[in-house]
């Protein structure tokens, strides 16, 4: 606690519950987490019910600092409450989880951003795709692939090459022929990336014909 507030404490000064909240909602919009959660809890004790704006409060400048952690703690004090933030809030968190690959805290975030009704889009779903891809986690791959299907998101270009580098890197030739051509009915157009995946899948498999005809 800062040290103007234990002196007060010491000539008995005994803020109530929605002074406190006061604290906390001034020290979020500061940046400073650690002080309005501090300053939360306190509140808390005193039987305070802290107000929707001070978790969306909390919640923005834990966007900002990009601190994932401290975003599901408050999330976490919020859910008993009822509180659930806006589309825009969710997405910005799911954003931070993406940059910070951590694809257990992006898939929460994605789930509450589709609670407060926000619709996934091609960007985040490529995000998470990509972000499995990179953990090695074939079984979130084919997850986030089915649910960019189920939700009717576009397939693009990024996809494609996504899902061939996933099918690549399991040597898997068949599955790569199979996404191209699925593109191509969606009539999304390969770009030099695809084709080079394609050749050098080919080549390694000793695919040599397919890595001609990709060519």
């Amino acid at each position: 606690m800062p040290r103007w507030f234990t002196e007060l404490q010491e000539v008995g000064f005994k803020p109530d519950a929605d002074m406190l909240l006061s604290y906390a909602s001034a020290s979020a919009k500061a940046g400073d987490i650690a002080a309005a959660e501090q300053w939360l809890t306190k509140a808390s004790v005193a039987g305070a019910r802290p107000p929707a704006s001070l978790f969306t409060g909390l919640l923005e400048a834990c966007a900002m600092a990009g601190d994932c952690a401290a975003a599901e703690r408050c999330f976490g004090q919020a859910i008993p409450l009822g509180f659930l933030p806006s589309r825009g809030l969710c997405n910005s968190l799911l954003d931070v989880a993406i940059q910070e690959c951590d694809l257990p805290t992006a898939v929460r975030w994605y789930e509450r951003a589709k609670l407060a009704g926000a619709t996934p889009n091609t960007t985040i779903l490529n995000a998470l795709i990509t972000l499995a891809k990179h953990q090695g986690d074939a079984a979130a791959v084919e997850h986030w692939c089915a649910e960019a299907v189920q939700v009717g998101v576009d397939f693009d270009t990024q996809t494609l090459n996504t899902r061939i580098n996933i099918a690549a890197s399991a040597g898997d030739v068949v599955g790569a022929g199979t996404w191209l051509r699925r593109a191509e009915g969606l009539g999304i157009k390969p770009d030099r990336t695809t084709f080079d995946a394609l050749v050098h899948l080919a080549a390694d498999q000793s695919e040599f014909w397919l890595a001609e005809h990709w060519f």
